[in-house]
């Protein structure tokens, strides 16, 4: 097996690199280390989006490249040492897309996989609880059919891009034993988000997310 990238991911990696030194590192230079709102995040993401960051390893029929996880992650790394706050949403977008694609109905994919790929769209994926870490099959999160809708109460937290999302894929107990991903439009009602202050990695969204009689996805 060999490590060495291939000419193709050394195009790629020292694209975006001479693009973060000579675009984004000022900037951020300049933002110093106060919350990145929504907006400046949709315009660095979209500017990233086309080197490959996000799309690189997702069909192009959602709107990827196509290309293999190996090169995402050589992307993400270029990112990551100029900013780890900047390099974190689109990890999540990444895996949150990856998740719609091969798991979620096809309208809800066709709402908002493109945009997650194209950096407009942001997603949060929601595991951690207050008492919940890494044992995900211990959640309290419930959620309870009414009719044709799931309605959930609980909470979670640790959640990135939580302040800046608009969808949320909310991991809960649907019966005794059984655990689902439920997707929830950001702003439906029951729904609060919280940002959380750290000590580190303040520009951005860690949140806590509150669900109380909330709606899931129609």
């Amino acid at each position: 097996m060999s490590f060495l990238m291939t000419e193709e991911q050394k195009m790629a990696t020292e694209g975006l690199r001479k693009f973060l030194n000579k675009e984004i590192k000022p900037q951020l230079e300049a933002h110093g280390e106060g919350h990145f709102s929504k907006e400046q995040l949709q315009g660095r993401h979209q500017s990233l989006a086309e080197f490959g960051l996000v799309c690189a390893p997702h069909p192009e029929e959602f709107g990827g490249l196509g290309m293999d996880w190996v090169t995402h992650l050589l992307l993400w790394e270029e990112v990551a040492v100029v900013s780890l706050d900047l390099a974190m949403p689109p990890l999540i977008n990444v895996v949150g897309a990856d998740l719609l694609i091969n798991n979620a109905p096809e309208h809800i994919r066709d709402e908002y996989v493109p945009g997650l790929l194209s950096g407009e769209k942001f997603i949060a994926v929601g595991i951690s609880e207050p008492d919940v870490g890494s044992d995900v099959a211990a959640v309290k999160t419930r959620a309870v059919r009414d009719g044709n809708d799931w309605v959930l109460n609980g909470e979670k937290t640790w959640i990135s891009n939580g302040e800046h999302m608009d969808l949320f894929v909310c991991t809960c107990k649907t019966g005794e034993g059984e655990l689902t991903h439920i997707a929830i439009p950001a702003g439906t009602p029951g729904m609060e988000v919280r940002g959380i202050p750290k000590m580190a990695l303040n520009s951005q969204s860690t949140s806590q997310i509150f669900l109380a009689d909330a709606c899931a996805y129609r």
